[in-house]
């Protein structure tokens, strides 16, 4: 419980342009988990938060971990992954391996927020023919 509210703080630190202090937050998250599912959590959300923070490179790092966990994500939570990791993809100019995870992000959760993000992503590649799963 901890390290999800941690993991919230953080995410409004670095919505709110303070990713440094989220960062820290993430860290802290990270040490006190205690379990893979709330590292994974964290890594997931912190993968998340360095996108959006313009760290392209840290984040594919950090949600290429996440992804290839052993552990089990759960399907929201590897849907949300994919679709930030097929973004950050995009965004590095590594086109063939963005469509791949955001194509796979639709598939795992049709109809969810992530394939809808995902879908509106490769139509912005694909032009109107990338459908929705």
């Amino acid at each position: 419980m901890r390290v999800r509210l941690l993991v919230d703080v953080g995410n409004r630190l670095a919505v709110s342009g303070r990713s440094e202090a989220a960062g820290r937050l993430y860290g802290l998250a990270l040490r006190l988990a205690s379990n893979s599912l709330d590292r994974l959590i964290v890594g997931a959300n912190q993968g998340a938060a360095l996108l959006h923070g313009g760290r392209v490179v840290e984040a594919i790092a950090v949600l290429e971990r996440v992804v290839s966990s052993p552990s089990s994500l759960g399907i929201k939570l590897e849907a949300a992954c994919r679709c930030n990791l097929g973004l950050a993809y995009l965004r590095q100019g590594q086109v063939g391996r963005g469509r791949a995870q955001l194509r796979e992000a639709m598939d795992l959760l049709p109809g969810s927020i992530y394939a809808l993000r995902a879908h509106l992503a490769l139509q912005q590649f694909e032009g109107p023919a990338a459908e929705p799963r």
